[in-house]
């Protein structure tokens, strides 16, 4: 239970920044998970509904394609969903169980008409302003961000915006919890869509490539 607090803490701050990215109402009947397909080898994720592909590096992760199938109260209440403060949400998460604290998710933000022509280098430095701010407001709590960057780099044939830092926890009891995330973004048409990684600083480098594997996998389909 204790484990599943903190998590709950960790993915609220790897989150927040995208929350207040975009503000609009979101419209009735607005179907914001889709249906994922789950291909025979059961590492690959098809959602025709959001036009996403993507797939696991192995079967340690656990998998959720809807807030239904998560039987945790904590964890199910993670999952973003819109509101009419924000159109960001989420449509997939997954864990690593055993590693602890390893957690991946994929967040789409939609963009609002008056914001066409918002640019993936916008969209990384609004982001990580919004973060940065966060970090001003939490200033003297048991919660520390450090060491925020950004940037906008080309990875093999496409542009991906990054967000990337620590956070520091204290825990009640005194304890200091050590941890790094790393956010990458691509932009499409109409959208903005994010992936999220966290881990405890200690285990980040020996699991940061089965993130970057996701991210490679991912294709935008029709």
């Amino acid at each position: 239970m204790k484990r599943n607090r903190f998590l709950h803490i960790y993915d609220l701050f790897i989150s927040l920044f995208f929350i207040f990215i975009i503000i609009s109402c979101v419209p009735k009947g607005y179907d914001f998970i889709g249906t994922w397909n789950r291909q025979p080898d059961n590492l690959t994720y098809i959602n025709h509904d959001k036009h996403i592909k993507l797939t696991f590096p192995n079967n340690r992760w656990h998998v959720y394609t809807s807030p239904k199938e998560i039987t945790n109260r904590e964890l199910r209440d993670r999952w973003k969903k819109p509101s009419k403060e924000s159109q960001t949400y989420d449509v997939l998460k997954a864990y690593i169980p055993e590693t602890e604290h390893t957690s991946f998710s994929v967040m789409i933000d939609p963009v609002r008409e008056e914001n066409l022509d918002f640019t993936l280098e916008q969209y990384v430095s609004l982001s990580k302003y919004m973060l940065e701010m966060t970090s001003i407001i939490l200033s003297g709590t048991q919660f520390e961000f450090e060491n925020i960057d950004s940037d906008v780099i080309q990875r093999y044939t496409r542009r991906i915006g990054i967000v990337k830092g620590n956070l520091r926890i204290r825990t009640v009891k005194g304890n200091l919890r050590n941890l790094k995330f790393l956010n990458v973004t691509f932009e499409e048409e109409g959208r903005f869509i994010s992936m999220n990684f966290g881990n405890l600083e200690s285990l980040y480098e020996s699991t940061i490539e089965q993130f970057w594997s996701i991210v490679d996998s991912y294709e935008c389909i029709e």
